[in-house]
């Protein structure tokens, strides 16, 4: 069961509901930053599994394919 992106994006259209405090509070973690980051520089959506792998690599300077930096930003993520 495979969602469109355009069903992904008005599921979260609430967000822009937030105050301007939650905004701030949600980028105060580095990895959102560096998540949200991430997903400025490209044109089409990202899955989670390769999103976490840029976000370790930006993170760790390291091969973004070490499984274990990789399943903790996954994680963290999700």
């Amino acid at each position: 069961m495979s969602r469109h992106p355009a069903d992904a994006i008005e599921s979260y259209a609430s967000t822009a509901e937030l105050t301007e405090s939650e905004r701030y509070d949600l980028l105060t973690a580095e990895r959102r930053r560096l998540a949200l980051d991430a997903l400025a520089e490209r044109a089409t959506p990202i899955g989670l599994a390769d999103l976490a792998a840029e976000v370790a690599a930006r993170e760790t300077g390291l091969d973004p394919t070490d499984e274990e930096s990789v399943g903790r930003v996954k994680t963290s993520l999700h």
